[in-house]
């Protein structure tokens, strides 16, 4: 229109109004927490989830702070972090957005009738939990260890 670009209206827009100081895929951080830990036991759907992790170098409204769950381009959970450990400053700079289009294709109905929350009681979405909010602990240490080093170039 009017000799611009179209744009595309999806979840994601938000993120474009973000200035990004770090962004890692998840895949990326999926693989780095299986190999760092032998504790930590993969996520069966693990494959199937796509997405990002973005921090920036400024605090985030509140409306941006949290990783937003989407389900074939909709919303399914509200931005959160998925763990109880929120009160680290690490949180006020987080943000992001996971495709977990494999919750929707289930049967069962895991999420809420308004799509702001997943049914988190059911197994299959309570492991989802416990790997999400794991995924955050190398993005939290690889973030501390560049701005380390940012810091020490100035």
């Amino acid at each position: 229109m009017n000799g611009s670009e179209p744009k595309i209206i999806d979840g994601n827009l938000k993120y474009d109004l973000v200035t990004p100081q770090f962004e890692w895929e998840y895949q990326d951080l999926a693989t780095n927490i299986s190999s760092l830990s032998s504790k930590f036991e993969q996520y069966e759907y693990s494959g199937l989830i796509q997405g990002k992790f973005i921090t920036t170098e400024k605090p985030l409204k509140n409306n941006m702070k949290g990783i937003t769950l989407f389900a074939n381009g909709r919303m399914v959970n509200m931005p959160e972090f998925f763990t109880d450990s929120e009160s680290s400053h690490f949180y006020s700079y987080l943000t992001g957005w996971l495709s977990i289009d494999f919750i929707d294709n289930d049967d069962e109905d895991l999420i809420a009738t308004d799509r702001t929350s997943l049914d988190w009681k059911h197994p299959k979405t309570s492991k989802l939990r416990v790997s999400l909010g794991k995924s955050f602990e190398p993005s939290g240490k690889i973030g501390e260890k560049e701005e380390k080093k940012k810091k020490m170039t100035k």
